[in-house]
């Protein structure tokens, strides 16, 4: 009789053990469970770096134990990177993020294994003279050819790529500009803005938020001038390289007496096409629950809110990216 007792007890202890380990269990343990993953973001110390951060806190706050490893790094190789699955996610630039996927401009191969998880906030080209130079658009810039010193951002980075991309529009190159006497440096923006406070340069070109530090620091104690550009070769220029047509209102800076029309490219998170849906999922999911947290971050990203994250992408979506927004019915089935 013990015997017959002891196997029932068994048999029950299995059964009752095989229950409390059920699928549900286990994909409840899932959908809460900590994320490892990866960013590559910029400089180590702008605005990228502070977001890559924001992101690792939130996702943090709704999956206790996440970690988010943070690696340096530019809108350029971010692109290289990421295509070769070195990083699960990445911040890189849509203008950028559109011509690598398909393979044109400065990329030799598609880079199509990049995929659009949330936009973030415009970037616009902007290029600052001194007021004394008489210059005060691009039009008399292509028209006057004057030998000005000035940067262009990094070598490789998203201002170059810009500058080199207006003027192309016009039919020149960076070595025409050299020809008729322009000295052109690729410095980083803190160098620039150095190098300009000194009086070393007469201007930079940037592809950044507005109000821009340098300009707005500098415009202090110089008179300094935004360059208008025209509305047909933005236009152009757009459709061409993947930007977008925008506006700098003129409150942004104190010596602006118009608006003055631009292009923009927009930061975003992408992700490896080999990242996992649930991770994608996890890190929007965590982004939006924790809105007000990213927001306070910086005030470009004020406005941010989940239709603004589902603009301006150049790239196919990410499948996790596509779960989350048709969760909260932002997109439908085959909309992207």
């Amino acid at each position: 009789m013990r015997k017959i007792v002891l196997i029932f007890l068994i048999i029950a202890a299995l059964v009752f053990a095989f229950v409390g380990c059920s699928p549900e269990d286990e994909n409840i343990e899932s959908e809460n469970s900590p994320v490892e993953t990866t960013i590559l973001e910029g400089n180590g110390s702008g605005l990228w770096y502070m977001l890559s951060n924001g992101i690792a806190e939130s996702l943090n706050k709704n999956y206790e134990g996440s970690i988010i490893n943070i690696t340096p790094g530019n809108s350029n190789t971010n692109i290289l990177r990421l295509n070769k699955y070195e990083s699960e996610f990445a911040l890189i630039h849509n203008n950028l993020a559109y011509v690598a996927y398909k393979g044109e401009g400065s990329y030799e191969e598609p880079q199509d294994n990049i995929r659009a998880v949330a936009t973030f906030y415009p970037s616009y080209a902007q290029f600052f003279l001194l007021k004394s130079t008489g210059i005060e658009s691009i039009e008399d810039f292509i028209e006057e050819k004057p030998p000005l010193r000035f940067s262009i951002g990094s070598p490789g980075g998203t201002f170059e790529t810009g500058f080199i991309q207006l003027m192309d529009s016009y039919g020149y190159t960076v070595e025409d500009l050299e020809s008729w006497g322009c000295k052109i440096e690729r410095k980083s923006q803190s160098d620039a803005s150095k190098m300009f406070s000194d009086g070393a340069l007469d201007g930079f070109f940037v592809v950044a938020s507005a109000p821009n530090p340098i300009a707005v620091e500098n415009s202090t104690n110089k008179d300094i001038v935004l360059l208008k550009m025209n509305p047909n070769m933005i236009s152009e220029i757009s459709e061409k390289y993947g930007y977008s047509e925008s506006v700098i209102p003129k409150e942004t800076y104190s010596f602006l007496n118009e608006d003055v029309v631009t292009f923009a490219t927009y930061s975003f998170l992408a992700a490896s096409d080999k990242t996992s849906e649930d991770t994608v999922y996890k890190v929007l999911k965590s982004m939006n629950d924790n809105l007000d947290y990213i927001k306070a971050i910086h005030a470009s990203l004020r406005d941010l809110n989940p239709e603004y994250m589902i603009e301006n992408q150049t790239i196919p979506m990410h499948p996790g990216a596509e779960k989350y927004y048709k969760e909260i019915n932002l997109i439908s089935e085959g909309s992207y």
